[in-house]
């Protein structure tokens, strides 16, 4: 009986990656899940502001199994959250680096509540996993209005979705 149980549980773990990859499963991930912080001190000396930050510590992963050729989009937009008064974030994604059929960025692309796509025509591939995997996500955070700044703490969440392009 136990042999049978322990069969049973190998051809269950034998064929699951199988079954996942017949079912077309494809994913998406962000290399570092942590917070990425941004300092708009006060300016102390006339001139001497920093018009734009950017971080550039991010990698895309992501993995496409479906070679029926359907082309697929990476969207990004803001989850839960507002964008701060006379600030403007934008977000590029770089060169794809993976096999199979990688996406075009679309450019530095200005993120709102609105998805936009920032690359597009993604066949099937894979990424691999880690930092020099994927497309490395540029964001760039400007003063837009200085007159509309406030001091504070504004929690922001960018979303990226992978999503079949129409």
């Amino acid at each position: 009986m136990n042999t049978k149980k322990y069969i049973l549980i190998f051809i269950v773990f034998a064929f699951l990656p199988l079954a996942c990859w017949a079912q077309k499963i494809n994913t998406i991930s962000l290399t570092t899940r942590s917070s990425t912080s941004f300092d708009l001190s006060a300016i102390t000396v006339a001139g001497g502001h920093t018009a734009t930050i950017v971080n550039n510590t991010q990698w895309l992963n992501y993995t496409i199994r479906d070679n029926s050729g359907t082309l697929y989009t990476i969207q990004a937009s803001t989850s839960s959250c507002t964008i701060p008064p006379g600030i403007e974030i934008h977000v590029e994604l770089g060169p794809f680096y993976g096999t199979g059929q990688g996406g075009q960025s679309t450019g530095s692309k200005l993120i709102s509540s609105v998805p936009t796509v920032l690359v597009n025509n993604m066949g099937e591939g894979v990424t691999g996993i880690g930092q020099a995997c994927g497309h490395n996500v540029i964001l760039s955070i400007g003063i837009a209005d200085f007159a509309l700044l406030h001091p504070g703490n504004y929690p922001l969440t960018i979303q990226y979705t992978l999503t079949a392009q129409f």
